[in-house]
């Protein structure tokens, strides 16, 4: 049942195709600075379910220079290189990858893969031919066009992995990455031509130490791959722990070292509802507001788990359960009477599956209670707001909750409903450009406790017929 246009039509803020003048009057940043970044409706609606007609397209670009023959920790197995690892992950992401299509013919993700960092003296001294410093890794193996189908490369992985480490003897010079940058610019704008994917992912892995450019000069490449629509995934390799393990950046630190800024700003901001997110925060990676899809990795395992968010898209197809629609509750602790109110006359929705209905009552002792707040902030389908003087008061609030519950109705259509529980200046806050559930001259508190409770059911039907 789709929501009653009278009901739902002005709890919208303007779409980013509408005025910006409007846009300006409405939104002043009266509860935090707005943050540059991606429409992550864009970045969403990028991301069709992955067809053997329009398949995932994954670009793989990798740092084979000297830099990459460092031990990286492997709990699960012997010592290996930073290399070794990735070759180990690939190999892994094959096989998940097939096994989550299934017996379906053909492929619904494609694949390249490039290596920067061929050149080494010792290689053209005993090879019989020199090396180019960027090359197509899978050349010489695929026995057609070097995008290949994941079910290949799973079926194929020894022949496919042989001949990645025939080429290492040629492996381990500087590092051309802007030179690699461009080079993968290129096939993608290519191949995107060809098969038309239903998107596209770049797995970027690297110290982040190019040897033929600046840094800004790789990062501006990258961005204008960013910006034609390929999702970069950012994989700093390091021995330092410079980062916690499983946790994405919203900004980076400014003590990182040069070459993890690199990697930091090239890196896509993390996409909110969108499979990726999911696969996130299933596996329980910590993700900070406006996260961006960079770590720092020194352990193999991090690394597979890391690698495996590219083919999300199919992940989120055939494993996620129907997850209901989040529901979220701003208020103040103060007004905690209204929020308890709210559970019960939500509850049968809750329980019927129809909505998961999310307040920091749900927080458990022992959890980062930021984190949760943050998290369910971003997945959040509604949000109602319990509006008093003391919600209007609260600094948490309006730094915290409200700039992410904004940015989410402007970017993603998410309805914000507003309910007058006691006395206020709403009506002359930005939030007014919200039509509340209740005028704010009749707050709940004033109001009989048998039409305060009619309110909440009104709110209830709402609440059920946005989420239809």
């Amino acid at each position: 049942m789709a929501c009653d246009e009278s009901v739902c039509s002005n709890r919208r803020l303007p779409s980013p195709a509408e005025s910006d003048k409007v846009q300006r009057t409405i939104y002043p940043c009266t509860f935090g600075a707005r943050i540059d970044r991606i429409s992550f409706s864009r970045m969403k609606n990028m991301f069709e379910t992955p067809t053997v007609d329009r398949p995932l397209l994954v670009g793989l670009l990798v740092d084979v220079s000297g830099s990459m023959t460092s031990s990286i920790r492997n709990s699960s197995g012997p010592s290996q290189n930073r290399l070794q690892s990735f070759q180990s992950a690939l190999g892994n992401l094959a096989e998940r990858a097939k096994a989550l299509s299934g017996k379906e013919s053909g492929d619904r993700v494609k694949l390249f893969a490039y290596g920067f960092g061929f050149g080494n003296p010792l290689g053209a001294f005993f090879s019989t031919f020199s090396s180019p410093p960027v090359r197509d890794l899978l050349e010489g193996a695929a026995r057609g066009s070097t995008t290949i189908g994941v079910n290949e490369l799973a079926n194929d992985w020894q022949r496919y992995k042989s001949h990645v480490e025939g080429l290492a003897l040629k492996m381990f010079g500087a590092t051309p990455m802007l030179e690699g940058v461009q080079t993968v610019a290129k096939r993608i704008a290519a191949e995107k031509k060809r098969i038309n994917p239903s998107g596209t992912v770049l797995f970027f892995l690297s110290d982040g130490e190019p040897t033929d450019s600046t840094p800004d000069a790789v990062v501006k490449a990258v961005e204008s791959l960013r910006d034609d629509n390929t999702l970069v995934v950012s994989c700093y390799v390091t021995d330092n722990d410079i980062t916690s393990p499983r946790s994405l950046y919203g900004d980076g630190h400014p003590d990182w070292p040069r070459d993890a800024r690199l990697m930091f700003d090239a890196a896509s901001i993390l996409p909110n509802n969108t499979p990726f997110f999911d696969y996130l925060r299933e596996h329980q990676w910590d993700l900070q507001n406006n996260a961006r899809l960079f770590t720092q990795i020194n352990q193999s395992e991090v690394l597979e788990e890391f690698l495996q968010v590219i083919i999300a898209p199919l992940v989120g197809e055939n494993e996620s359960t129907d997850k209901s629609p989040t529901v979220f509750v701003s208020y103040s602790h103060k007004d905690s009477r209204w929020r308890d109110r709210l559970q019960v006359h939500l509850k049968p929705l809750v329980r019927d599956g129809a909505i998961d209905l999310w307040d920091d009552s749900r927080i458990r002792t022992g959890q980062d209670w930021r984190n949760e707040i943050d998290n369910s902030l971003f997945s959040a389908n509604a949000a109602i707001l319990l509006v008093s003087a003391d919600f209007l008061a609260s600094d948490f609030i309006a730094k915290n909750e409200l700039p992410p519950l904004l940015d989410a109705a402007r970017e993603r259509g998410v309805e914000i409903l507003p309910v007058i529980v006691g006395p206020s200046r709403y009506a002359e806050s930005e939030l007014a450009h919200f039509q509340a559930v209740n005028s704010p001259d009749s707050p709940l508190s004033k109001m009989k406790k048998q039409d305060a409770e009619s309110v909440l059911v009104d709110l209830s039907r709402d609440v059920e017929s946005i989420v239809s």
